[in-house]
């Protein structure tokens, strides 16, 4: 039986699918049995057969394995080392004894190029993750990655704080650092001093020169407290060294007060 088909403008003949070969019949086989194929090109992680395990755990062994009449697996090798994972005598599989060896060894790449070759409606994927999260299934029986995952999600938005972020702590009856203190953090040192005092900032800087100096923490902005504008002073640089390399910066209010920031 043929039906008519119009492609680009020409009537040709197709043979009717119902004559294509088809499975029908699924058998309960022998996990020892089953043969892997000596030249698969397909790999498989000990993650992603910890993955195919973790679905099979879940869901049941929906997929059988698709064997040739001589028990050589043709789709479904990660499927087999997962089952021995979880320690299965039986699998399903499916025989394929319609295909010759050419094309035996065709359908083991096709199998697999094929499902790669889908893509993603990324919005309706989205949807159907957040809907299943919120139902309590656990996505690493998804197979996506955490990377995936917060994509998709949206995830990265950051977590409110528990705090005002201008808020202050309070000082601690017993203060982990005192006037004097040089902290190191890598490549960095930072001081509790007074930038005010050239003795505080030559302790700080060890005989180094600033590249930069910030004068308006934290925000970078001119600032006015009443009639007074905070005022910058530098400390002449020694020797011959040239005069954008400064030493150190005052900043200097009404009060007396001064912030600092070296960026070197």
């Amino acid at each position: 039986m043929c039906d008519n088909i119009l492609v680009k403008g020409s009537i040709i003949s197709w043979l009717n699918l119902s004559i294509f070969p088809q499975a029908k019949i699924i058998e309960q086989w022998s996990i020892e049995r089953l043969i892997p194929y000596a030249r698969n090109a397909r790999t498989h992680s000990d993650s992603q057969i910890a993955q195919i395990a973790g679905s099979i755990r879940e869901f049941g062994f929906n997929n059988p394995v698709l064997v040739d009449s001589q028990a050589g697996i043709i789709a479904g090798h990660g499927r087999v080392l997962a089952a021995r994972k979880l320690g299965l005598g039986e699998v399903p599989v499916i025989i394929l004894d319609h295909l010759s060896e050419t094309q035996k060894r065709a359908y083991i790449l096709a199998d697999n190029k094929l499902a790669e070759n889908a893509g993603w409606d990324d919005e309706m994927l989205a949807l159907e993750l957040k809907a299943l999260g919120d139902d309590g299934v656990d996505p690493e029986l998804l197979g996506f990655a955490e990377d995936e995952l917060l994509r998709l999600l949206g995830e990265v938005e950051t977590a409110p704080g528990l705090t005002d972020e201008d808020a202050v702590p309070e000082t601690g009856e017993t203060p982990v650092s005192k006037p004097g203190d040089v902290w190191f953090m890598g490549n960095h040192r930072v001081m509790c001093g007074d930038a005010t005092r050239r003795e505080d900032i030559e302790r700080l800087m060890d005989g180094s020169l600033a590249g930069m100096v910030f004068t308006d923490p934290p925000y970078g902005m001119m600032w006015k407290m009443g009639d007074q504008r905070l005022s910058v002073t530098t400390v002449p640089p020694r020797g011959n060294s040239p005069a954008p390399d400064v030493r150190g910066g005052h900043l200097r209010t009404s009060g007396g007060l001064a912030a600092f920031f070296f960026l070197g």
